[in-house]
């Protein structure tokens, strides 16, 4: 009930499935992404972090961004520092010099559980300067941070045959020689705002 309140019409039970295809299929540092929120699911952090580790997955939890809905939801916004103070006096976490992909968590061992725990903290302690993430929305949209809403259309360009690979080649680069250096504290326009987080794949 819990799992499609937050993700509004998800079935968890896709979700084990995926985890369980996943792991049939190889692959390996399997990761489970949760967004924390006060009242919500933060309680349950614990349990997740048990459900991950005997499944041989990594939990990362991730602070709620003001994006979208979130916007109005800043009641549910909680800092993963509270988290990790709260598990620190139940295990012992050290931090690990692991890197799981090329993402912003950074992770600790807990000693007990023998696993890793991830944490991504846009909101508290941004890691803009590092970031080296793009994305292109299903529409075509070029968006180099998610607080931002993609203006740029790589549709359009794909579509115009005036426009060859090369000079599609040399815009990319050129954008991504442009990107963002800050989120700037989420506090975009309304126009600029990212509309909704599920939009554009997280």
């Amino acid at each position: 009930e819990k799992f499609k309140q937050i993700s509004r019409w998800g079935d968890i039970n896709r979700a084990f499935e995926g985890i369980e295809e996943a792991k049939r299929v190889g692959f390996k540092s399997i990761k489970l992404n949760a967004v924390i929120q006060r009242g919500i699911n933060d309680g349950e952090v614990e349990d997740l972090l048990q459900f991950a580790a005997s499944n041989g997955l990594i939990l990362r939890l991730i602070e709620l961004m003001p994006i979208g809905p979130a916007c109005d939801q800043k009641n549910l916004y909680i800092p993963l520092s509270e988290i990790k103070q709260r598990l620190q006096k139940k295990y012992s976490l050290f931090v690990s010099g692991v890197c799981v992909g090329s993402g912003p968590a950074v992770y600790y061992k807990i000693a007990e559980l023998k696993t890793l725990i991830g944490f991504i903290s846009p909101v508290s302690q941004p890691f803009c300067k590092d970031c080296n993430r793009i994305r292109i929305s299903s529409d075509g949209r070029f968006q180099d941070c998610l607080a931002y809403d993609g203006t740029f259309s790589f549709r359009e360009l794909l579509r115009d045959p005036a426009f060859t690979d090369e000079m599609i080649a040399r815009e990319t680069v050129s954008l991504l020689q442009g990107k963002r250096e800050s989120h700037n504290n989420f506090t975009q326009t309304i126009s600029e705002k990212t509309p909704c987080m599920y939009g554009i794949g997280g």
